[in-house]
């Protein structure tokens, strides 16, 4: 069913914003697995340089044991792009992978952005897998994984 106008661009929208989220928390898990220590510490240094900017070192430094992968992938990304770190896909850099809200606000709305459970999500992991990305299989994330949990737990 086709949503009347106003509808049917804010969900072609919402779409659109979830998909970039996707594409660049997935990205950033995958790209920060392969960094070296030195450029795991300096993506780490960064992001307490930025909390402690805005007063909140304490907090993320009390909090960051807590918090979940796809959460610190917000961070972790916004990071990277500002260290000029390399994105992994030829033609991709950080800036055009990153939301614009991402790079005003350090990822604090991605977390409201991205969702496990989306088909934007799906979408995301199949583009990556064309460009040789592979989302580790031990994340339960896609709307694909929840829909055949559903139909394995009824």
């Amino acid at each position: 069913m086709k949503l009347p106008w106003p509808f049917s661009y804010l969900s072609d929208r919402r779409h659109r914003i979830r998909y970039g989220a996707a594409i660049a928390t997935l990205l950033s898990i995958y790209v920060y697995d392969r960094l070296t220590d030195l450029q795991r510490r300096l993506v780490e240094e960064e992001i307490v340089r930025w909390y402690s900017v805005q007063g909140y070192e304490f907090s993320y430094i009390v909090d960051r044991p807590k918090l979940t992968a796809d959460y610190l992938a917000f961070h972790r990304a916004t990071a990277m792009m500002r260290l000029g770190f390399n994105v992994g896909i030829d033609g991709l850099n950080w800036s055009e992978v990153l939301p614009d809200s991402w790079k005003r606000s350090f990822g604090s709305d991605g977390f409201n952005e991205f969702r496990l459970f989306d088909p934007a999500t799906d979408e995301a992991i199949a583009y990556l897998a064309d460009r040789g990305v592979i989302v580790n299989a031990s994340q339960k994330i896609g709307k694909k994984w929840i829909d055949s949990m559903r139909a394995k737990y009824p």
